[in-house]
């Protein structure tokens, strides 16, 4: 799986995906008979939340940030992803394996962005 994952064909892959999904954002938000564009997108969904509310969202919206349930969702995630650092033998090896001065600073840079990540939502 390595050489997959590493390598000219990785950003190959990374490239076609990117474009097939471009593709199918430029599709449905630009040439859409139902869609058309992002501002008719936020109107039909302003309306189905006025017709069929989501309950649980601030003001029944689907555009919201505001959820009960993505709030469960979001402490079963960071508390499924400590789990998973702490009970995952692959990050063990990887740290006693490493060395030292660059470990320290790749744990230190990725606990602060997943720090960021969890807190912001991004």
């Amino acid at each position: 799986m390595r050489p997959e994952l590493t390598g000219p064909s990785c950003s190959t892959h990374t490239t076609v995906l990117f474009a097939i999904i471009l593709t199918f954002v430029f599709t449905v938000y630009a040439t859409s008979a139902k869609i058309g564009s992002p501002s008719k997108m936020h109107e039909l969904l302003a309306a189905a939340a006025v017709s069929r509310p989501v309950s649980g969202n601030a003001h029944g919206s689907y555009m919201t940030m505001r959820s009960k349930n993505g709030l469960i969702f979001g402490v079963i995630n960071v508390v499924g992803n400590f789990a998973t650092v702490f009970q995952d033998q692959a990050y063990w090896q990887r740290a006693i394996a490493s060395k030292p001065a660059s470990t320290v600073k790749a744990y230190l840079l990725g606990g602060l962005a997943w720090y960021v990540h969890e807190l912001f939502g991004f």
